[in-house]
């Protein structure tokens, strides 16, 4: 009889022992994805820290990329850019992103679809997939504008 409630004891014991170093593993592996999660949210950028980059419309204008594609899901990417005086980002279009541009400094005009659409400051414009654009700087100072893209979801 004692034999018996030792080892229902022991077995009891190592159970125990097994339950809590699994319980010990689980809680690390949730602590690691909060701390994953955590450092992937809380991400603290600053414009005077980035590269200036050309963008991708034949040089024109200089952009500092603050989040770029892979790090928040569908955003391809968030950034502020600066077209000088007459430099203008030639008619293109993107057949899968929405853009949303915002002006801080400057003056513009953007053609959408062969509309005319005067930018100042405060503005705030999108362009959806498809729409052919055209981004000039028709000002007499920089046209700085901060955008974000936003890849389409198709349902």
């Amino acid at each position: 009889m004692i034999r018996k409630r030792e080892k229902i004891i022991s077995t009891f014991l190592v159970n125990f022992c097994i339950y809590i170093q699994l319980s010990i593993i689980n809680i690390q592996h949730i602590a690691i994805r909060i701390i994953l999660c955590y450092s992937y949210i809380m991400r603290k950028i600053s414009l005077r820290d980035l590269p200036d980059k050309k963008t991708s419309h034949k040089g024109v204008g200089l952009k500092k990329v603050i989040i770029a594609s892979g790090y928040i899901p569908n955003l391809m990417q968030f950034a502020k850019v600066i077209f000088q005086p007459g430099e203008v980002a030639p008619l293109h279009e993107h057949s899968d992103l929405y853009e949303t541009f915002y002006v801080t400094s400057g003056n513009g005009v953007m053609n959408i679809n062969n509309k005319d659409i005067s930018l100042t400051v405060g503005d705030c414009i999108t362009v959806e997939p498809g729409e052919k654009h055209i981004l000039l700087n028709n000002g007499f100072e920089p046209l700085e504008l901060i955008y974000f893209m936003i890849q389409k979801n198709d349902l």
